[in-house]
């Protein structure tokens, strides 16, 4: 069976399911019965972050990727200022947008300077 939901400008499509059922909204619209705007259709979320409307108060959330936070996920993490230098064996950590990159002290190499490299 096909139903409209009531008083939605854009009516969905909505199928019946075993014990439940499933709407189709159009575009614009979210929600279970497409009765709330849809925030991520002006793509609010940056850096490629995933956006969801919450379907109680329509809001938008963005999941932000790694190296990214914020409510838009468009301020970088400074992963150098955490804590403990995720550089190994005294390498210098240097912030990069979304990342960030290790100076090796002589000797060591890798992305974090894990690896010894001198020969005995």
């Amino acid at each position: 069976m096909i139903a409209r939901a009531p008083h939605v400008t854009r009516a969905p499509t909505c199928h019946d399911r075993v014990a439940s059922f499933y709407c189709q909204c159009p575009v614009g619209r979210t929600g279970l019965l497409c009765q709330l705007d849809d925030a991520c259709i002006s793509n609010p979320c940056q850096k490629g972050s995933n956006c969801d409307t919450n379907p109680v108060n329509g809001n938008y959330v963005c999941t932000c990727p790694p190296g990214y936070v914020g409510n838009l996920c468009d301020r970088d993490v400074d992963e150098c200022a955490l804590g403990s230098n995720p550089c190994e064996h005294a390498g210098k950590c240097l912030n990069t947008k979304g990342s960030f990159q290790c100076e090796c002290q002589r000797g060591f190499a890798g992305a974090r300077c894990q690896f010894d490299i001198t020969w005995t």
